[in-house]
């Protein structure tokens, strides 16, 4: 169950245009360990709060609190094509928030054909 920290997270990640595995990549964490913070109610350390904040163009305070309200611009960035590992890590994501199964037990396989 997401606390209000996750929601907020998870709508200040999306306003910035994050994925939650572009977060994971800018503050040094898993995409799991996002997914946890956004859905399963976990909260990351107090340490890892200042990146998170600037990751998303949000002050601390509000992460925390959910005070004030935010008038900060995520940080200017140039948005990078996803790779096919961000794929199959959302696809992870997505597959274990749906069935239930730990993300830890979704594998999957990848196979490209030439023509």
């Amino acid at each position: 169950m997401a606390t209000a920290f996750g929601k907020r997270l998870a709508k200040a990640r999306e306003k910035a245009g994050l994925t939650a595995s572009d977060l994971a990549r800018e503050t040094n964490v898993s995409p799991t360990a996002v997914w946890n913070w956004e859905k399963n109610g976990s909260v990351p350390r107090d340490d890892k709060i200042p990146a998170i904040a600037k990751a998303v163009g949000v002050s601390v305070e509000f992460l925390r609190t959910g005070r004030p309200p935010e008038n900060l611009s995520p940080p200017p960035r140039t948005r990078r094509a996803k790779t096919v590992a961000d794929v199959i890590t959302e696809a992870q994501n997505e597959i274990s928030q749906i069935t239930g199964i730990a993300i830890d037990r979704v594998k999957l396989r990848v196979e490209f054909e030439s023509e």
